[in-house]
Parts: structure tokens; C-alpha cells; sequence
């Protein structure tokens, strides 16, 4: 045995100067190390090796973690030494040794795993960059490790006088189990093992990252898309509200019929601006889960009524037929009124966007089924092509062109609404024919 070195020389400080060049240290996060750590481990509790094992994680609130793992490891190795900092809990048995690190110790900044067997030897450290970070997965270590036997057998020098100095009482056990073990090059199969599920890591890793690039990819076209479907459905208002001043300050004669008239067209495109801002903050609400529904009995017609109003004027100016047909046994329906308001306002809105002068668009409620409510929205309209059918509710997706462009985020929020009711909303549509929007909702007592 070769002699001990002093304390304050960390493990780390040890490997990279008898290492040196011939092995490149590597830049990795904590979450790099567990998982390379757990590897090593797991093959010697696939294996049952009789083997020692030293192991430092820093600051013993790891240990919380690491619990079951440690312990199914004391029931199979001949030594298992732990080192941290902080107090750690009682040793399960004679097999598992704990040693507290003093606060200045160097071994607390090292992340470090040593096993010995008559199969393989390994050593594993990583030293803490010491620079900030935003989770502790991400946390930095410069790492080196080996499976050179006679490299490995200085570091076993050097934990041994570290348990020397800390548990004396236990040394003479750790060195007993150390003659057991003789020091031989790494056994094929289990390298090959190891590597293996290196590989089967780095696989799944890769597959993690295509499907991220992917999902950025989508969402990158929703934000193009939504941008653009922001920039025409805000520019329909703005407009309103400009020309309305223009022509205010053009004719500074108008009779005040005419002037409330125009302050009216203004108001109504204000307000439509207003309702998609309030639009996008409730869907993404409702997205996270932070909108709070209020319950409350609503008449069938009131709820109508209520959606009617706001679309009104642009049904008269579509020239569309509206009519409405409400079951006599439905009294009430129970639920946060003012979103399903809109809902039927956003819903009627594409109903009439995408239907011709003359047409019509007919909303029904019935009770189809016992304690559910049924809400048909049907148009004469341009229809929906099959493959968009099953879409037109998806985030941020687009059907039709121009002033006939619909979907984005209105349909969005009301699949959102619905669902956070309990119930359920899809469309049916034929192509040159019509569309139906269907929408189940629970009846609940008022």
C-alpha cells in the first residue's frame, strides 16, 4: 500500500495529476452524474458483486434520495462508505459506513463514486464549478474517470486515510474487506454492459431532443401564425376607430344623429378589440388551469338573448336569417354564464363569417340524454373540408383565407371553456353545404 496523502489533497486534485493528459476532462451536469452513477451501481446489484464502494454527493439532503438505492446496496457488497456534508442518519448495518465531512473539507465541492470488485474497478469525480445555476440538475462539474486498476488503488488510498481520520473505529474493517478484493483489468461483459446502456441513455436523450425540436418547430408556426391572425383581426377595429376620426375631423358639420351614429361604429369596434385581447389572457387561463368558473342558474333564452346582442348587427349586415329553438323542459342551465355567453358569441361570429347573404344560422338547445344539455349551432355556410374537421378546435390552427379566415384562437377558447364546464364540444360539416357545431353540457342544480 502506497502512502497515505494528507487531507486537504482532494480526490479529484489526485486524479487529474496522476491522470494528466491521457484522459480529457469532461464538462457534465449533476443530473449526468446521478444517471452515470446509478449505471455503475446497478451493475452491481445485477451482478450481486461482492465489491466496495465509496461515494460522496456534497450535502447529505441528497441522502433523502438515495436511501432505498444505498441500502440494497449494503445487503450485497462488502463495504458501502458514504461521505457528505452535514449530519447523516444511522448505518442500516455493519456493511454501510458514514462519514461526516468537515465544512473545509475539499471532498464536500466533489461528486465522486469508487467501486471495487473482482470484476471491475471504477472511478468517477466530478468537482463543483462552483458558478450559479438555475436548478440543481444543472449544477457544473469538471469530471474525470478510470477504470485503471493501479490508479484506482491510489484512490482507494486516500478514501481509506479519509476514513481514518473521520471513523477510525471502522478502518480496520474497510481495510480487512480491501484484501479481499484483488485488482484486475475491467471484465469485457460488463463494459460492454455499461456501454450499452450509455448508448440506450444517449438514445433516449436524442429521441427527447428530436421530439423538443419538433414541438419547438410547431410551436415557433403557431406564434408566426397567431401573429398574423392577430395583426388582421386587430386591424379590422383599429381601422374603425381611425376612419370614424378621420371623418370626424373632416366634417366638422354633422348633425349630432350622425355624430352619435359614427361614435357608435367606433365604440363597437373598440369593443371587438378589447374582446380578443380579453380572448387570448382567458384562453391562456383556462390553458393553466387559474380560471375560476362561476356557477350560476342562466334561463335558455337569456343565454341567447345575451350572445345575440353582439353579433346582431352583424347578421343585418350579412343579410342572414336567425332563428333559435330552445326545448320547453330545459329551465335553466347551470353554469358560469358570462363564458358560455361568449362562446356563443365567438361561435355565431364564425357562423356568420362563413356564410352567404341570404343564409341562415339556427341555434337549438335540448336535453338529448338525461342530465345533459345539447347546443347545435347550425349555418348554411361554406362548410369545413374533411381533413380540417377534426383540427378546427387544436391551439392556434387556421381554416379558410382572408376575410374568411377563421379558427386560431377563438375556437381554441371555446373547447377550452366547454371542457372546463365537463362537457364536450366537435363540429360536423359538409363542404358547400353547412356546418353544426355540437356542444354537451351537464346539467347541474342550480
Amino acid at each position: 500500500m502506497s502512502s497515505s496523502p494528507p487531507i486537504p489533497l482532494s480526490l479529484f486534485d489526485l486524479l487529474h495529476h496522476r491522470l494528466g493528459s491521457s484522459v480529457q476532462l469532461i464538462r457534465c451536469t449533476k443530473a449526468t452524474l446521478v444517471h452515470f452513477s446509478h449505471s455503475l451501481e446497478d451493475l452491481v446489484l445485477r451482478h450481486q458483486l461482492a465489491a466496495i464502494i465509496f461515494t460522496g454527493f456534497q450535502e447529505s439532503s441528497h441522502w433523502a434520495q438515495e436511501t432505498a438505492r444505498y441500502r440494497a446496496l449494503a445487503d450485497v457488497v462488502q463495504q458501502i462508505c458514504i461521505f457528505a456534508g452535514g449530519s447523516l442518519p444511522p448505518e442500516s448495518n455493519v456493511r454501510e459506513l458514514h462519514v461526516t465531512l468537515s465544512g473545509d473539507d475539499p471532498l464536500r465541492q466533489e461528486w465522486f463514486l469508487g467501486i471495487f470488485s473482482e470484476r471491475f474497478t471504477a472511478i468517477l469525480c466530478g468537482q463543483d464549478r462552483l458558478i450559479p445555476f438555475e436548478d440543481e440538475a444543472l449544477r457544473e462539474f469538471d469530471t474525470i474517470w478510470s477504470f485503471t486498476p493501479a490508479v484506482i488503488n491510489e484512490v482507494l488510498d486516500l478514501l481509506e486515510h479519509v476514513v481514518a481520520q473521520y471513523r477510525p473505529d471502522r478502518v480496520e474493517l474497510l481495510r480487512a474487506a480491501r484484501q479481499k478484493i484483488p485488482h484486475i483489468a475491467p471484465d469485457p461483459v460488463l463494459v460492454t454492459e455499461l456501454t450499452g446502456e450509455l448508448l440506450r441513455y444517449e438514445e433516449t436523450l436524442n429521441q427527447r431532443l428530436q421530439r423538443s425540436s419538433r414541438a419547438l418547430e410547431q410551436q415557433l408556426a403557431w406564434h408566426e401564425q397567431l401573429t398574423e391572425a392577430l395583426v388582421h383581426d386587430l386591424r379590422t377595429p383599429l381601422e374603425g376607430v381611425n376612419q370614424t376620426i378621420a371623418f370626424l375631423r373632416e366634417y366638422t358639420d354633422l348633425d349630432p344623429a350622425t355624430i352619435a351614429e359614427m361614435l357608435d361604429m367606433a365604440a363597437l369596434s373598440v369593443n371587438n378589440l378589447s374582446g380578443l385581447v380579453q380572448l387570448i389572457l382567458d384562453a391562456n387561463r383556462l390553458e393553466t388551469n387559474q380560471f375560476s368558473l362561476q356557477y350560476a342558474p342562466i334561463a335558455p333564452q337569456q343565454l341567447i338573448d345575451r350572445a345575440l346582442r353582439a353579433v346582431q348587427p352583424l347578421l343585418n349586415l350579412a343579410q342572414l336569417q336567425f332563428i333559435s329553438k330552445i326545448d320547453a323542459q330545459i329551465r335553466a342551465v347551470v353554469c358560469d354564464g358570462d363564458l358560455m355567453v361568449r362562446v356563443l358569441q365567438n361561435l355565431l361570429g364564425n357562423a356568420i363569417r362563413f356564410t352567404a347573404a341570404g343564409g341562415q344560422v339556427t341555434l337549438e338547445m335540448s336535453e338529448t340524454k338525461p342530465g345533459w344539455v345539447q347546443i347545435r349551432l347550425l349555418d348554411t355556410g361554406i362548410g369545413i373540408a374533411p381533413e380540417a374537421i377534426a383540427k378546427i378546435f387544436e391551439r392556434y390552427y387556421f381554416t379558410g383565407s382572408g376575410e374568411r379566415r377563421s379558427g386560431g384562437i377563438g375556437l381554441y377558447f371555446c373547447r377550452l371553456a366547454v371542457v372546463a364546464h365537463g362537457g364536450q364540444i366537435r363540429a360536423e360539416s359538409r363542404v358547400g353545404v353547412g356546418t353544426t357545431i355540437i356542444i354537451l353540457l351537464p346539467l347541474r342544480q342550480g
